[in-house]
């Protein structure tokens, strides 16, 4: 795939994600979703039909029960197209037996498929069918249909594993809203029909009286309370104090009461009431008493607040795709919501990151910061990670001294979690396509009047997998950004390296061009030295563009391991003797050669060291005028081969970057060449298990060398 289509289909990707995600942030029920989601991916992803497939109430066939097509295809549809199929049959059988994508490129071509003839009217080819997970879930299959043959694409397999469980988290936000509304209407019923607590205030005397069933909701024994407006109001949580005094100030004035408010029981659970009264007078029209009645609507409420709750982090979730500011928003949005503070930590398989941590009071986020050795101590840490892979999650609803003694690991360790008020703890995992990408662990304080209930966690847990799909398609977009970035510097070091080899070819091409032209048009006019000069330069750059095909041929092939390479026992005499004469042919007297006596034979591949020794001569003669030395000995083990030259040398912070592809020191800016030499060096050197390194020679010049590995036991 060329990088601008893949670019385009990356842009085709995300745009559907983003529709999809709108779709189904927009609407209310899975009717109005269905449709809309099904033309926003086949419009995003070219494709002509999109079907949804869910099981049949009686529960052993799957039935159509969505559908969106392009315009001129529903024309064409037969009214045969089947619109159930067995568990297990057609595609969308296959699909929910399997729980995998499938997908066929041409489904004319495939015996098996049970809707060719239908599919060969309407010139459908390719199909394609995922699954709609809610967790480890199948809650239905989603199928599209090409008139195109279409290869499967790994981009959309990878991308459609969001999306399903995307849509299968909608469809069962829907389920439990449509269940809330049936609850309401059941708890409104009840309602009526229930007894609730009703009480009376004497304005005057501050007298309070309540009924028996009251004090039942106030978590007190019939008989306890203790009859005082004071009494009733220290039962208040301390939030809602203020504004259900002022509510009952602008009742008494008003003449009727209506309010909902939290109070706190004796055992410190929080619960919901819904307070409705009226006041009255006496016969100068003063407000004597107030009469009313109180019931508890804890759940209501609770289910309000998780449904908005759960609404909010959806719509803060989508507002990034970054995903340092997608943690920083859930953080952000867990303190401001659920905990006193919160920590979020990533896995990658291997190791915890700490991400985020967040608190209320952001002076305590430093003391929080010293528990991390605690958390993450291996021997501890270990059991809970076990849990989290499983996708289960953990809550200590209290933690009093004897639970934080018994799981303090030191005195400090102890000391910290006071300080911090550890009330009650969740620990949630972030899972998404089956695999564990971190987790998230709320804490109660000692700021909050309640603990973590078994409620709390459902609602965290729903969270948690939200944060996961909203981080996985995040950390995706980056991914895709990145890779992006990657093709425009490839083609950027494409256009380059382009621009650099033309160049350095065309030189030599210039110089034979023009001496072969010379030759055949004047050479037998020109005098014998002449020729022979125009001769010499001609065979020249023929070596120098052989050198620079070489190098080229040897970076555009792939590396191979050592124990694939043709290695051989090899004389580094002969080798360096076949150099000298190829070198003295065109610089007489300057390369001179120090061998040390009984080299040992070294196991090589011959033509690459021969390559590597021309590149390094002709490196040296090239930047030096002076004569150049070509040594070799034995150090140990290797034979280590040295070409040391009197040449401008390279500055020391330099020497590191001379085997970097193109790279030339600005002291050889002056020389022809495009920095690829030492690079193939070091390539051929190290594929044979050698080293290569450079040193800067005092007085002056660079040495080279590289090492190779003796044969034991052998000499020249």
């Amino acid at each position: 795939m060329t990088p601008s289509l893949q670019e385009d289909q990356t842009s085709r990707l995300l745009f559907t994600q983003y529709a999809v995600a709108s779709v189904l942030a927009e609407a209310r029920t899975l009717a109005s979703a269905a449709p809309r989601m099904l033309e926003a991916v086949c419009r995003g992803l070219v494709w002509d039909l999109g079907e949804i497939w869910m099981l049949h109430p009686v529960g052993d066939s799957l039935a159509l029960r969505h559908m969106w097509t392009s315009p001129d295809l529903k024309q064409v549809l037969s009214k045969d197209w089947r619109s159930a199929f067995p568990v297990g049959e057609g595609i969308p059988g296959e699909v929910w037996t399997t729980n995998e994508p499938f997908w066929l490129p041409d489904v004319t071509h495939d015996e098996a498929f049970l809707r060719a003839d239908a599919a060969r009217e309407a010139n459908l080819r390719a199909a394609f069918g995922y699954p709609i997970r809610y967790g480890d879930d199948v809650l239905g299959v989603i199928e599209f249909f090409s008139r195109e043959v279409r290869e499967p694409n790994d981009m959309i397999l990878a991308a459609t594993d969001s999306l399903g469980r995307q849509f299968g988290s909608f469809i069962k936000r829907t389920e439990f809203a449509e269940a809330l509304l049936a609850n309401e209407r059941r708890l409104r019923i009840a309602l009526r029909a229930a007894s609730l607590g009703d009480w009376e205030w004497d304005i005057t005397t501050n007298e309070v009286i309540w009924s028996r069933n009251l004090e039942v909701i106030h978590g007190l024994a019939p008989g306890t309370f203790d009859g005082t407006f004071d009494a009733y109001i220290s039962d208040v949580h301390p939030r809602d104090r203020d504004r259900v005094i002022e509510e009952i100030q602008a009742s008494v004035e008003r003449g009727t009461h209506e309010i909902e408010y939290r109070i706190v029981r004796p055992d410190q659970s929080v619960r919901w009431l819904a307070a409705s009264g009226e006041v009255l007078r006496d016969s100068q029209g003063n407000p004597v008493k107030m009469v009313g009645v109180c019931s508890d609507v804890t759940e209501r409420k609770m289910r309000e607040q998780r449904q908005r709750f759960l609404s909010e982090a959806s719509v803060v979730l989508v507002q990034t795709l970054d995903p340092d500011e997608t943690l920083n928003q859930l953080a952000n949005l867990i303190v401001g919501s659920l905990a006193d503070w919160c920590a979020i930590d990533l896995y990658d398989g291997r190791t915890i990151t700490r991400a985020v941590l967040a608190h209320k009071d952001p002076a305590k986020e430093e003391l929080a910061t010293r528990l991390r050795p605690y958390i993450y101590d291996p021997e501890r840490i270990r059991d809970t990670l076990a849990l989290l892979e499983r996708g289960e999650s953990l809550l200590y609803e209290h933690l009093g001294r004897p639970e934080l003694e018994s799981a303090a690991i030191d005195s400090e360790h102890l000391a910290l979690m006071e300080q911090l008020g550890f009330h009650s703890t969740m620990i949630v995992p972030m899972r998404v396509r089956r695999r564990l990408i971190g987790g998230i662990t709320f804490i109660c304080g000692e700021e909050s009047i309640s603990n973590f209930t078994a409620e709390d966690l459902v609602l965290a847990e729903d969270l948690a997998r939200r944060a996961a799909f909203a981080l996985d398609n995040a950390q995706l977009y980056r991914q895709a950004e990145e890779t992006k970035e990657e093709l425009r510097l490839a083609n950027q070091f494409k256009d380059e390296f382009v621009g650099f080899v033309s160049h350095e070819l065309r030189t030599p091409l210039t110089t034979i061009y023009g001496g072969a032209r010379i030759l055949t048009t004047r050479g037998e006019q020109l005098e014998s030295e002449t020729r022979e000069q125009v001769v010499a330069d001609i065979e020249t750059e023929a070596e120098r563009m052989h050198r620079i095909v070489e190098d080229l041929l040897v970076l555009a092939r792939p590396e191979r391991p050592q124990s694939e390479l043709p290695l051989e026992p090899l004389r580094v005499a002969d080798i360096v003797e076949r150099i000298r004469t190829r070198f003295d042919r065109r610089h007489p007297g300057r390369l001179n050669v120090h061998l040390e006596d009984n080299l040992p034979i070294v196991l090589a591949e011959g033509a690459g060291i021969e390559q590597v020794l021309r590149n390094l001569t002709s490196n040296a003669q090239k930047y030096s005028d002076a004569g150049i030395e070509l040594t070799a000995e034995r150090r140990g083990s290797e034979v280590v081969v040295s070409v040391r030259d009197r040449g401008p040398g390279v500055p020391e912070e330099e020497i590191a970057q001379l085997f970097e592809s193109f790279y030339r020191s600005e002291t050889h800016a002056t020389k022809h060449g495009i920095g690829l030499g030492l690079t193939v060096c070091k390539r051929l050197v190290e594929a044979q298990g050698g080293r290569i390194w450079a040193e800067a020679r005092d007085g002056g010049g660079l040495t080279v060398a590289f090492s190779l590995s003796a044969l034991e036991g052998t000499s020249d």
